[in-house]
């Protein structure tokens, strides 16, 4: 065989396999379309960064769709209809609404709410409760008791995954619903006036519904003063005094709306709910030292952010 005749075979075999591999690329390629609102500068800043996650993400063709507040669902419809998306990703509370009020056959992927919709699948912005404590442990070993005061509406469903992580954590885990600021001000009174021990942890809620601009100030000169953490999934708890928080990556959560929609076919139309894998982290060494802790600078440099800033 002559070595030309094997140049010629080497390439026809190359062109083969790599048809072949454009095939399963093109296969496994899911056409997804994105709704979102027409938010103000904080929001969409967030949004974008979702969606620059999810289109990092090569098996997906996404198709996009941001509403303004005289939207017409005739007109998300038609969109839908041109663009026939395998999947529809709705980023926000709003987008939910609005897909809500629609008959889809396609499956739903729902993203940056402060509470998962049964009705669809869910990549929430939560942290789960685990790593919350974990890493509360990770700074105080010596903690017992963790007390959370939750808005019944938007964090009720939280309380399955807290139980299990305080049981395996061996931690007392003492919950109180709340519907109203009024009503959280006062389970807050009544925590705050059994003087807390700096064993004990005050768990925020991601959200403020309940929290109010007059709670969170009450809570922390508490904690200065009896030495108790505060912690949250908010790092704007952080900014203003709370020890540390865990919150999502809004990048790798885009990343993991995309790949739970690449993979919606093993899903068969179920609903599911996965929280965020990736986190940033915020701690304020200020309030640290306060409260006792002493931590290294390389136990500092894990957190992304650190409060007071230089």
């Amino acid at each position: 065989m002559t070595s030309q005749i094997k140049t010629t075979l080497q390439i026809l075999v190359i062109i083969s396999v790599l048809v072949v591999f454009s095939k399963q690329i093109i296969a496994s390629s899911i056409k997804a379309a994105v709704v979102y609102p027409d938010a103000v500068t904080s929001y969409a800043n967030l949004f974008s960064t979702i969606i620059q996650g999810m289109e990092s993400d090569k098996r997906i063709h996404l198709s996009h769709y941001k509403f303004d507040k005289n939207y017409s669902l005739v007109e998300l419809s038609s969109w839908l209809a041109e663009v026939k998306p395998d999947v529809l990703i709705a980023l926000g509370q709003t987008s939910n609404d609005l897909i809500s009020k629609m008959t889809l056959s396609i499956p739903v992927i729902t993203s940056a709410l402060t509470r998962p919709d049964n009705r669809h699948s869910c990549v929430c912005v939560n942290s789960e409760p685990k790593q919350l404590f974990s890493m509360l442990l990770d700074l105080k070993p010596d903690i017992k008791r963790i007390i959370y005061v939750y808005d019944e509406t938007n964090n009720a469903w939280l309380i399955p995954f807290a139980k299990v992580a305080a049981k395996q954590f061996n931690i007392e885990l003492i919950i109180k619903s709340a519907n109203s600021i009024q009503e959280a001000a006062l389970h807050y009174k009544e925590i705050l006036h059994d003087k807390l021990a700096p064993t004990d942890a005050v768990w925020l809620p991601l959200d403020n519904t309940i929290l109010g601009d007059v709670i969170f100030p009450e809570i922390l000169k508490s904690a200065w003063q009896q030495k108790f953490s505060i912690f949250s999934s908010n790092p704007f708890y952080v900014k203003r005094g709370g020890l540390f928080a865990l919150f999502a990556d809004y990048y790798e959560l885009g990343k993991q709306i995309a790949d739970t929609a690449a993979n919606i076919k093993s899903m068969n139309n179920k609903s599911i709910r996965v929280s965020a894998l990736r986190s940033k982290s915020a701690i304020n060494i200020r309030t640290a030292r306060h409260i006792g802790l002493s931590i290294s600078r390389r136990h500092i440099n894990q957190y992304d952010i650190v409060y007071p800033h230089k």
